[in-house]
């Protein structure tokens, strides 16, 4: 080995051990920080007009130095009428210092956005210039819902013509769900029926974890409509839920989520968990 090679060698060593030394007092920061989101949490719906509380923790190993909050429409953008006529958005710098630092702030909503799926997005930079980042997952994101009062209604009722946020249903056998879909300031152009493990939306989007789709199907309306019945929506749908699904669900609800799109671009979506005999989730 030449003394180049010994050289190169002992300057690397001297480098990983000033890195790795826990009493060094000025340590290598390499990492990006950790980010923790505790509110608002995967699924949750906010009214338009009210506030998004949020609430959200940061880490690192030497020091902090600021984070960036994101909001912002995830609707495709398209459709027959005026879509996404007036979106909700939001983008804050926020300043951090130390090892360990949080954010909490009440996000207000402007009273006219438009209802549908948003994305929140957080992300944190370190003192020594490491980010966080989307490659990695360690950027966080969790999908937020906002409503809207002109948006569609859905109603589901039992077999008895009863209110419920509960269907029953049993494995390998056809289910059958009732209730109202219903237009309120414009009609409708097209309605999401699935059927899948709670909180999904049936994307694996940027390192969130995906919920399974047991059911989907797209109903499009070239002629909007005011109104339509569940029943006679799924009538020729044959819906089966199998143990194995079941069994893969484990813990988590098994869902019925219908989402309506009206012709203003507003985005509404109901839901309502479906038990399976004994197996209450």
């Amino acid at each position: 080995m030449t003394k180049r090679h010994i050289s190169a060698l002992l300057l690397l060593t001297s480098f990983w051990f000033v890195a790795c030394d826990p009493d060094n007092e000025d340590p290598i920061d390499i990492s990006a920080p950790v980010i923790e989101v505790e509110d608002p949490e995967n699924g949750e719906t906010f009214p338009a007009g009210g506030a998004i509380p949020a609430h959200i923790e940061f880490k690192d190993e030497v020091a902090l130095a600021s984070a960036n909050i994101n909001i912002h429409s995830s609707a495709d953008g398209h459709g027959h009428g005026r879509v996404l006529i007036t979106p909700f958005s939001f983008n804050k710098n926020y300043t951090l210092n130390g090892r360990e630092a949080e954010i909490r702030e009440d996000i207000p909503i402007n009273a006219d956005a438009t209802a549908g799926p948003y994305h929140f997005i957080v992300m944190a930079i370190d003192a020594q210039g490491n980010s966080t980042s989307f490659d990695n997952g360690s950027n966080k994101e969790v999908e937020i819902w906002i409503s809207h009062p002109d948006m569609a209604k859905v109603v589901y009722k039992n077999a008895s013509g009863n209110i419920t946020d509960h269907y029953h249903g049993e494995a390998g056998k056809a289910l059958n769900f009732y209730g109202d879909i219903t237009a309120n300031a414009t009609k409708i152009e097209s309605i999401v029926v699935r059927v899948t493990t709670e909180d999904g939306d049936g994307h694996d989007h940027d390192h969130r974890i995906a919920s399974e789709v047991f059911y989907e199907k797209t109903f499009d309306y070239s002629t909007p409509i005011a109104s339509v019945s569940i029943d006679k929506l799924l009538q020729n749908e044959q819906i089966t839920i199998s143990n194995e699904m079941i069994q893969r669900a484990g813990d988590d609800d098994i869902e019925l989520v219908i989402i309506v799109k009206d012709q203003a671009g507003h985005i509404a979506r109901y839901t309502a968990e479906i038990a399976f005999g004994d197996h209450d989730h």
